[in-house]
């Protein structure tokens, strides 16, 4: 068998069906980037992301500019954040809120995000002084 163009559309469609199933089962979002292909091979990166939906153990936050609900830190990022006087659920003067807290980064562990969708890594000392308990 050869690839082409129009039989990688078609393995791509088989491809993302069964990971459907599989992202289903697991609770996780899977998503297939880039296929590269010769003639007699191909290949392409898989990424996986946990989720995680309204409702179950997530924080929902208001978000009064703009009228939305979001799920922006899990529970036991939420402690975490307590102990250094952060409050996730507090939206910033400039409108900006805690979307995210990954303890690993040592640096820049705080995502935040803009009323406008941008978004920005912050260190914990910033992320205290913007979303002081």
């Amino acid at each position: 068998m050869s690839f082409t163009k129009p039989v990688l559309k078609t393995i791509r469609n088989d491809i993302n069906v069964a990971l459907a199933e599989v992202a289903k089962k697991h609770g996780i979002s899977l998503e297939l980037g880039t296929i590269r292909f010769g003639a007699d091979n191909f290949r392409c990166t898989l990424s996986a992301r946990s989720t995680v939906a309204i409702g179950q153990g997530s924080l929902e936050v208001p978000i009064p500019q703009i009228g939305l609900k979001t799920t922006p830190v899990l529970p036991s990022a939420v402690l975490e954040l307590k102990q250094f006087g952060i409050d996730p659920a507090k939206i910033s003067g400039k409108g900006e809120r805690i979307i995210d807290y990954t303890p690993r980064k040592p640096k820049y562990p705080v995502i935040i995000q803009t009323i406008r969708g941008a978004k920005y890594k912050i260190s914990i000392q910033e992320a205290a002084s913007r979303f002081a308990a």
